[in-house]
């Protein structure tokens, strides 16, 4: 079914989000994200973190379950373990909480023995696009996470002191789409004038693909150049890059 591509709106520019896996004795993978997301400059007052038996972490007020989320959120990052990822999509999709999706999670597909669980979820996430609604667009699995300046978010799990971050408020003119993580950090921490206005680590394209997103940028006055790392293509998304490109 045609993914819902008009969301990548509430992925880019999200007016409220919310974090799955953040722990509340020490710093874990969603503890940084959450720490960058706040270092950003996100809106704190439409933040949450999704965490039972917790008040707040980090000032960031929690909720017991995604269920129990104040609001549809625009943007919510699962950064929780492989295995825990189809409980948390199906409580996603069952209570509509969400427009847009970042799945941090490896072992999605891309691990032996996974196969099955990556084939659940894109069957999961292809029921909810055939819905009304559209259900929610998604970016990973095995995502390194997600840089939007003009969203003012971050989260990318690498801790400040090791990939130092641009924080001013200039304009930026550029954008990079990576399907790897490593790559994308890489030329992050080496070249420190490039800095971009959104930096999307992709992972294994579950759901949204790299043609996808130029389709929307596209359209972004404010993009005047894409940089694109790719290790492979989605069926017929090669095409589909090429005529978002023309």
């Amino acid at each position: 079914p045609p993914r819902p591509i008009d969301k990548i709106r509430h992925l880019l520019r999200p007016r409220s989000a919310a974090v799955v896996g953040v722990s509340a004795s020490g710093p874990n993978m969603g503890r940084i994200i959450l720490g960058n997301i706040r270092a950003a400059g996100f809106e704190p007052d439409r933040l949450w973190v999704v965490r039972p038996e917790c008040d707040a972490i980090d000032g960031v007020p929690c909720v017991p379950s995604i269920a129990e989320l104040p609001e549809k959120v625009d943007l919510l990052v699962v950064a929780v373990g492989a295995p825990q990822v189809p409980a948390v999509i199906d409580e996603l999709l069952d209570h509509d909480r969400a427009n847009a999706v970042i799945l941090i999670p490896g072992g999605l597909g891309e691990k032996e023995g996974s196969e099955e669980l990556a084939a659940r979820l894109e069957q999961r996430i292809a029921d909810a696009h055939r819905t009304d609604g559209g259900g929610p667009v998604f970016v990973g699995g095995n995502s390194l996470g997600v840089i939007s300046h003009p969203g003012r978010y971050d989260t990318m799990f690498i801790p400040e002191t090791k990939l130092a971050k641009s924080r001013d408020a200039h304009r930026r003119s550029t954008a990079f789409v990576s399907q790897s993580g490593a790559f994308i950090i890489a030329k992050l921490s080496r070249l420190p004038w490039f800095d971009p206005a959104y930096a999307l680590s992709i992972g294994n394209q579950i759901d949204l693909t790299a043609a996808d997103l130029l389709a929307h940028l596209q359209d972004d006055d404010d993009i005047d150049v894409v940089a694109v790392y790719m290790e492979g293509f989605r069926p017929g998304d090669g095409l589909a890059m090429v005529r978002a490109i023309r």
